[in-house]
């Protein structure tokens, strides 16, 4: 079962976007409904609800951006912990390197996502690109609707890091529930220490 405020985030994705601000229609309940599908369809986020979706992914949508984006940075540092990657490690501070060497080390993550070889991409955009990959299973239609926290450049980088998605259906689904308790944990630090 979906909270109340997760229905009332999804059908009102205008107020999460980066560019486009206003509501379909005017402040009228019947206008914005009106509006709602040309408003997704313009802004290529799906509409409807998906028919299979794990809820447990929902509370990513009740996160500010900048405590997500944090919490993205600490979920590949997760990923670089157990490669072992410590320049991409050493990124993060370093009382949240020994936090992430000491989650890793019980609960390894695996990266899905393959950097371009020319990336200069930040930590927190390589942990939304692992997110978003983990959600286009676990809840299709919620990471459109997340990425209009972000600016274009952002979701074009994260885009082009999904691209390079080698990981297979199989291999995301068998660590599911590893990577949303691993989530929660980047999501209860970056709370915690914002």
């Amino acid at each position: 079962m979906l909270p109340e405020t997760f229905i009332d985030w999804w059908f009102n994705p205008w107020a999460i976007s980066a560019d486009v601000t206003q509501a379909p229609g005017s402040n009228d309940l019947v206008a914005r409904r009106d509006g709602y599908r040309a408003w997704c369809a313009s802004a290529m986020i799906p509409g409807d609800l998906p028919l299979h979706f794990d809820p447990v992914w929902s509370s990513v949508a009740m996160m500010e951006g900048a405590t997500m984006q944090r919490a993205a940075g600490l979920f590949m540092g997760l990923i670089a912990a157990r490669q072992p990657d410590q320049e991409v490690l050493r990124a993060l501070p370093l009382s949240d390197q020994k936090w992430c060497r000491s989650i890793a080390a019980t609960q390894p993550l695996q990266a899905y996502a393959l950097a371009h070889p020319e990336s200069t991409d930040t930590l927190d955009i390589c942990g939304l690109a692992e997110l978003a990959i983990r959600l286009e299973l676990g809840f299709p239609g919620l990471w459109p609707r997340l990425q209009l926290h972000l600016p274009a450049n952002s979701q074009a980088s994260i885009a082009l890091r999904r691209q390079n998605n080698w990981a297979g259906t199989e291999d995301i689904l068998r660590s599911t529930t590893r990577s949303q308790r691993c989530w929660r944990l980047c999501q209860q630090r970056s709370e915690e220490t914002s």
